[in-house]
């Protein structure tokens, strides 16, 4: 059994896949991809918290639009960060 490859970020603890069965696999997707663009500026924990609170704020959007929607708003929120 091989396993697939992931995007480590050195100093940077990987997604939480523990609860897997209990979120939508695209949230580990845009969560490597938002850890990798803000490595310098927020923590694991702090980009999956703002995936958390965007995806509850953007529910009501359609099911296929909702990846793409979160991931546009947490990453407009990391980046206006100080």
């Amino acid at each position: 059994m091989s396993e697939k490859p992931s995007a480590r970020v050195p100093g940077r603890a990987p997604p939480d896949t523990s609860r897997r069965d209990h979120r939508p696999d695209w949230r580990d997707q845009v969560q490597l991809r938002l850890v990798a663009e803000f490595v310098d500026r927020a923590a694991t924990a702090e980009i999956e918290a703002e995936i958390n609170r965007a995806q509850a704020e953007l529910d009501a959007a359609p099911a296929p639009a909702l990846p793409e929607l979160v991931e546009r708003l947490v990453r407009v929120r990391l980046a206006h960060r100080r």
